[in-house]
């Protein structure tokens, strides 16, 4: 059984040179290779432990592109989050940075700029060696609205596939049929007016999705198509 305890009644601790870390702040670590950058990661609690001398800290990492991908990225502020945590002593915190999620930094070419500030976009689940993209709820839209109402008030972001936060963050898409929310998978878009349709609601339903290349239009949109052809102007 793991001898590190939460320090619950610890919220803060001071460095040596007089800064003050916060629980959530993000900071730099020593890193165990010399020559080796600063490791970057978020404070998520402060613990004790009867083997450990001194207070010990919890840290969330964030991981360097280089780190990802073994090759240098063009931008070395860019970062990765990661679902790893480590325990480290207080006294191998090096100093404070800010680390911000993407979507939050109004202009990128500034923010950059700025000394001990990074950003990420992305989470590296290790294990797996798979890039999750991560989504603040805020922008989330295109879900059930109990699923969207349950994510915003117990979640900040959530990480899914690559390639797919586009189709979430879009105006919430509803069946003009029954009026309920219909996802990408079960549903089709008419080329012409761009409402969408549950597969199952139509009549008769609709088995599967045209295949790729082609489009598909409702029958309203297709009437009118065909009056406009009877019925050419003179």
């Amino acid at each position: 059984m793991s001898d590190i305890k939460t320090a619950h009644h610890i919220t803060e601790t001071e460095l040596n040179d007089g800064t003050t870390v916060y629980i959530n702040d993000h900071v730099y670590l020593a890193s165990e290779h010399l020559g080796e950058p600063y490791y970057i990661g978020r404070v998520m609690e402060f613990c004790t432990s009867h083997k450990r001398k001194g207070l010990q800290v919890r840290i969330a990492w964030y991981n360097r592109m280089k780190d990802i991908i073994n090759r240098k990225t063009a931008d070395p502020n860019l970062l990765v989050a990661t679902m790893h945590s480590d325990i480290y002593p207080v006294s191998s915190i090096r100093g404070k940075c800010t680390v911000m999620h993407k979507h939050y930094v109004s202009n990128t070419d500034v923010y950059r700029k700025q000394s001990d500030h990074f950003y990420y976009s992305q989470l590296y689940d290790r294990y797996i060696q798979r890039v999750y993209d991560v989504v603040p709820c805020e922008t989330v839209q295109n879900v059930p609205m109990d699923t969207l109402e349950a994510l915003k008030s117990r979640y900040q972001f959530i990480a899914v596939e690559q390639g797919k936060a586009a189709d979430l963050t879009v105006a919430r898409r509803t069946c003009c049929v029954c009026q309920q929310w219909c996802s990408s998978a079960m549903s089709v878009k008419c080329a012409a007016c761009q409402k969408s349709f549950h597969m199952s609601c139509l009549n008769p339903p609709l088995a599967r999705k045209p295949s790729k290349g082609f489009a598909w239009q409702c029958a309203y949109c297709t009437r009118q198509e065909q009056l406009a052809e009877s019925n050419p102007e003179s």
